[in-house]
């Protein structure tokens, strides 16, 4: 379905509200910039893509036009010189298809996706930071790339959008034209310092017309603000253009061959700063050029221009590689600080991934170490019940001895080489240990066996104990991390490996497991304690209830929706594993939904920890059921290189559609043991970037000490507060030479979603260089930046401006500020460079609100403020930025620019007294030239009186005289002939 708001301008690549993988950018695919070279963009297609060898070769054709478009936008700095393509799993295996290694969809820079509804074909970069921030992936669709025709009519050269996209995902730019009204404080239109109207577009050389955006009529100007009608649209010339920029704007004119720059020598892409888009927005009046000079791929005098005469060829290699079945050996650390509980928790964990975790068609192999290394199972496929018993049955049960973390690595890397004709390329290793290593190998002897195996190593520090070498081994290889800190209290272990499997669906053709809830329940003596999970209608196929204890026996009882009770005299449903301390209960075909109840009993005089897990899988292929995703912005916090937070991300979706107003909390383990709660919201402010897209986040910043942070995500909708957004598009269609038949993108509709649980792991960071200075302030951090300052309404007449945000907190997006110091000027450029010489207001300069009373953070605040006398009282076009104020004196970053237009409320009279005096005097003159024509009349008809008597008289001079009026004469006259 081709559908565009505004075609070749909604080049879509605003904050969608859909990202699939969840992961960060600096867990996707590296991608390295060396030597005016980029290396190691990866482009993934979908599994559910059908095959399609045309869908190749135009991803290669497209990228090469866009590697040379790219290199010379970027004035001859760099191209992309190595790309690898996803084939997927689905399709036929061919020579040509190397195999994959760490490549995967879910950490692709590119994705070959069907449509996300919202926007149909559109291209769009999904972008969850802010300013230079990098995005998480593109997406394409087959159909945009294989209807070539189509796509470029609609958005130009695909090559030159990629370039586009590009700019979002790499350098963490915002679009320079209107977006949407969802987008606080973009507009379509501005006046500018002149008081001109203008389109919002950059540069500012760039022509064209404004047009009512459905009916391409004339726009209606309302004269109380000088802007037009909402649905009217600026469409740029797509002839006679001489501006050379921006791509950020309008990449399909030929003429655009740059992003706007802060360069006077060259208007032609000189930077729009006044323009209310999303760009100026997020990056404070930044241009595009500038931020891009700052990113990491440029400072440092990193991939200079290359000389004009060097002769550059700026066409990729390309890689086309496939993914085999899922190899998974199991690398397990049985050393003697292991030996007693850690062990137990270990047989736990291992026995739950093997028995209900990992896919039938994987293959698994187990390995354990100590000083040494020994193999317990080669790789074995996973066919059924009864080998994941037969593995179970060879799991290690006892521990002693030394570390020997690379001894385990390398006899993991060995089964996986004993597999058959593949070798060990992308095969996986999950390594678990929970102390430093004590015998050789160690791992820095085996990096150069790590990299030629060209595994994938998924680590879990048992303990803050483990290595701190293990994230590396992560990192460098693709994989993922965790920490579990070993108490009772936390769910980290079994989520970290069932979100080994759960974080990669593209490994899988089979229907994979769908964490519904894990957590602890701590049960006093002799007591009993009663929860529940929601299970929603898409699930119901294997569910899994799971409950382990630490010491002494409980027992369950569980009760469906419908009522029906499932104890320990349901044999084939309720299974005990008294060696293991583990209850299971699993539900035979397809389990009812809704609230299944389980009570949990402790007999015994002690008090009892035990931990509770769900799964459950889709009862069909064909219905999307709501996912879970999480993600952290970063892995390693180095407080001695400054206090930076870490942002903890959630996306809660339905297929491509968002799940609003959902209750998130994230547990945060810290290396002392102790389990911090933080609720992460999607309300468009502080760490957030985008309300109601379905991604929720928040700061994290209450660090103790160095070491591991674990971070496990739950989502509670059992209240039924969660909303699914859904969008009806316009019937918008392709409209000849940049017209749409739809003047807007349409809004959104939302509707109740189900009663629902769901969670995982968001993996692990570490601190290091954890100080405490007594001399320090106790508050160091400031509150956040706040990004969507907007003007409500405007009155000449009292001279008073309504201005409305979302409240940030005391620390960033937390507590509350104690002030604000709000900022006008009449000149944009003053609070964008020099905000301090700009006017403050103060409570004086209130009507309505507060400045020194701001509300919690995540509430809306909203003020009336009068005009200063200091600004001229002739003015129409006043400016405002704004900033939080904590209690120590911390200031967050100046908000983005909200400017507010005024005009008399007499504007209309004064049009109208002007109409009706050009209407009196076109009817006096009408009333001038009738009395006129009746005289001529009279004096015509005295005179034809004359002529007739006159003719009476003189009968032989009757001669008839004819005049006739040629106006088409050469020289455009009047030609009288007699």
């Amino acid at each position: 379905m081709w559908t565009c708001a505004v075609i070749r301008i909604t080049v879509l690549s605003v904050c969608v509200s859909m990202w699939i993988g969840g992961r960060t950018s600096a867990e996707r695919a590296t991608i390295s910039a060396q030597a005016n070279e980029y290396k190691g963009l990866v482009i993934a297609i979908h599994n559910s893509i059908q095959e399609d060898d045309r869908l190749i070769e135009r991803i290669k054709t497209v990228f090469t036009t866009g590697s040379e478009y790219l290199f010379n936008a970027l004035q001859r700095r760099i191209f992309w010189k190595q790309i690898t393509i996803l084939i997927p799993k689905t399709w036929s295996v061919k020579p040509e298809y190397m195999a994959a290694k760490d490549e995967s969809f879910e950490r692709a820079h590119v994705i070959i996706d069907n449509p996300n509804p919202d926007w149909g074909n559109n291209p769009y970069t999904q972008q969850i930071g802010g300013c230079g921030k990098k995005g998480e992936y593109i997406h394409l669709t087959p159909d945009y790339l294989l209807d070539k025709d189509t796509s470029e009519y609609i958005w130009g050269p695909a090559g030159r959008l990629l370039v586009h996209e590009w700019g979002h995902l790499r350098y963490g730019l915002f679009d320079e034209y209107f977006t949407s009204y969802e987008d606080p404080g973009v507009k379509p239109f501005y006046l500018d310092r002149r008081e001109r109207l203008q389109g919002t577009r950059c540069s500012l050389e760039i022509t064209g017309i404004n047009r009512n955006g459905r009916s391409f009529a004339q726009c209606t100007i309302n004269r109380r603000t000088g802007l037009p009608e909402e649905e009217c649209l600026f469409f740029p010339d797509l002839e006679g253009q001489k501006a050379t920029a921006s791509v950020m704007f309008a990449q399909y004119l030929d003429p655009v061959t740059s992003w706007c720059h802060n360069n006077t020598d060259d208007p032609s892409g000189l930077h729009n700063r006044e323009a209310p888009n999303r760009h100026n927005i997020m990056c404070n009046g930044r241009s595009t050029f500038e931020v891009i000079l700052e990113s990491d791929d440029f400072t440092g005098k990193k991939n200079l221009p290359l000389p004009p005469e060097d002769n550059v060829n700026t066409v990729p290699y390309f890689r086309l590689v496939q993914r085999r079945e899922r190899r998974v050996v199991l690398v397990l650390d049985v050393s003697g600080s292991m030996e007693g509980k850690p062990l137990t928790q270990l047989l736990q964990v291992c026995t739950n991934y093997i028995r209900n975790t990992i896919d039938d068609g994987s293959y698994l192999g187990v390995v354990k170490f100590e000083g040494i290394a020994e193999t317990l199972v080669d790789l074995m496929l996973i066919d059924g019940p009864q080998i994941r018993e037969t593995i179970i049955a060879n799991l290690p049960t006892y521990a002693g001895g030394r570390t020997s973390i690379g001894g385990g690595v390398l006899k993991g890397i060995e089964v996986l080489s004993n597999f058959g004709n593949e070798d060990t390329t992308g095969g996986y290793i999950i390594l678990v240990s929970d102390g430093e290593e004590t015998s050789e190998p160690i791992i820095d002897d085996i990096w150069g066996d790590i990299e030629l195996a060209g595994v994938v190593i998924d680590t879990v520090a048992f303990s803050d104990k483990a290595d701190k070498k293990l994230e590396s081994l992560a990192t460098k290889t693709g994989g993922l991390s965790f920490f579990f800190s070993g108490n009772d209290d936390t769910t980290a272990l079994y989520d970290a490996f069932t979100s080994t499997i759960t974080k990669r669906p593209g490994e899988s053709s089979n229907n994979l497991p769908i964490q519904l809830y894990s957590g602890v329940v701590k049960i006093p003596s002799k007591a009993a304690k009663t929860d529940s999970v929601s299970l929603d209608s898409a699930l119901g196929k294997m569910t899994l209830f799971s409950f382990t204890w630490t010491t002494n026996e409980v027992s369950v009882i569980m009760t469906s929706p419908d009522g029906i009770e499932i104890s320990i005299n349901d044999v084939d449903i309720y299974k005990v594993d008294r060696a293991l301390k583990m209850i299971s209960i699993k539900i035979p075909e397809i389990a009812q939904s809704g609230k299944w109840t389980y009570v949990i009993s402790n007999i015994h005089r002690s008090d009892e920890v035990v931990n509770v897990g769900v799964k459950s899988e889709r009862k069909s292929m064909d219905v999307e059921p709501i996912l879970l995703r999480s993600q952290l912005d970063s892995t390693l916090v180095d407080y001695s290189q400054g206090r930076a937070p870490v942002i903890i991300y959630a996306e809660v979706t339905r297929g491509y559609h968002a799940v609003v107003n959902a209750s998130i909390i994230a547990f945060v383990d810290n290396t002392e043991g102790y389990t911090e709660q933080l609720r992460l919201l999607d309300n468009g402010a502080g760490s957030d970037i985008t309300k109601n897209d379905g991604i929720y986040s928040s700061y994290y910043f209450n660090f103790t000490s160095d070491g591991r942070y674990g971070v496990q995500i739950k989502v509670d909708n059992s209240e039924g507060s969660a909303k699914l957004r859904t969008r009806v598009n316009g019937r918008s269609r392709a409209f000849p030479r940049g017209v749409s038949t739809d003047g807007r993108i349409s809004e959104p509709t939302y509707e109740d979603a189900e009663q629902f649980n769901r969670a995982n792991s968001a993996g692990t960071f570490e601190v290091t260089g954890y100080y405490t200075d007594p001399n320090a302030p106790l508050d160091v951090f400031a509150p956040s930046r706040i990004i969507d300052l907007e003007v409500v309404s405007t009155s000449h007449e009292h001279r008073t401006v309504v201005l409305q945000w979302t409240a940030t907190g005391n620390n960033f997006d937390q507590g509350t500020a104690a002030e604000y110091d709000l900022r006008v000027s009449e000149d944009i450029n003053v609070l964008y460079d020099d905000l301090e010489t700009a006017y403050k207001l103060e409570n004086d300069d209130v009507t309505v609100g507060d400045l020194t009373a701001p509300l919690a953070a995540g509430l809306i605040q909203r003020i009336t403020v009068k005009i200063p006398s200091t600004v001229d009282k002739t003015a129409i076009k006043i400016s405002f930025s704004i900033r939080a104020l904590d209690n120590a004196g911390n200031r967050g970053d100046p908000s983005n620019v909200a400017t507010a237009t005024l005009y008399a409320p007499g504007a209309d009279a004064v049009v109208i007294i002007v109409v009706v005096f050009v209407v009196l005097v076109f009817l006096i003159l009408l009333v001038i030239a009738v009395c006129v024509g009746i005289v001529l009349y009279r004096k015509k008809q005295t005179k034809a009186k004359t002529s007739t008597a006159e003719r009476a008289t003189f009968t032989t001079k009757a001669t008839t005289a004819t005049v006739v009026v040629k106006k088409n004469t050469p020289k455009g006259g009047l030609k009288v002939m007699v």
